[in-house]
């Protein structure tokens, strides 16, 4: 919880994501590198924060709107001292604890996908379209990784082609919004490898 809060919510999260690039705040929700960490909830000047991911991630957060805003307070009332006037831990460990849930959750879904391993690249594929707003998976994420690894074994100008009829054909996926040619260079690319 965050006291004395005099910034409107727009300004804060603008500030916040400001000076913090890896921090934002999207449907109620502080976000870091993209991954939920918090319920957010402003009312008049105090700010409520609800862990949704590890707890010294959410202090993190209390303490960094606590430091853009001049003369707020941030309090942990589950701890002694409640008092939160140092940072828990410094930018970077707050970004690799976001990286880790993400890397963890991949991890599972790959090996629901295929216990033998083979399925890292196709999790992190699906979650990347997902992400982007290019899929949307109804289903399960490790029944469409799985059914998009065989794609992945040959990349060359005819994967965004053949991603298309797999994704299409499948009921756990409600709708792709991604073209054939704007997976194709993704792929090339290695864009769904190399984001985080």
């Amino acid at each position: 919880m965050v006291h004395d809060v005099t910034f409107s919510s727009q300004e804060l999260v603008l500030r916040l994501n400001q000076k913090w690039r890896f921090l934002s705040v999207r449907d109620g929700q502080v976000r870091i590198v993209n991954e939920p960490v918090a319920a957010f909830e402003k009312r008049g000047a105090k700010v409520t924060l609800k862990p949704i991911g590890p707890r010294e991630a959410v202090r993190w957060i209390a303490w960094a709107i606590q430091e853009i805003c001049p003369g707020a307070e941030a309090a942990d009332d589950d701890v002694e001292p409640p008092t939160i006037a140092e940072p828990p831990m410094d930018d970077e460990a707050v970004q690799k604890v976001a990286r880790d849930i993400v890397a963890q959750r991949h991890s599972a879904i790959a090996r629901e996908a295929d216990p033998n391993g083979g399925a890292h690249e196709a999790v992190a594929l699906v979650s990347y379209l997902v992400k982007r707003g290019h899929l949307e998976v109804s289903g399960s994420v490790a029944a469409v990784a799985r059914a998009v690894m065989p794609c992945l074994e040959e990349v060359d100008d005819t994967i965004g082609e053949r991603l298309e009829d797999v994704l299409l054909d499948l009921d756990d996926v409600e709708e792709l919004f991604a073209e054939a040619d704007e997976m194709t260079k993704l792929v090339l690319r290695n864009d769904h490898v190399l984001d985080w």
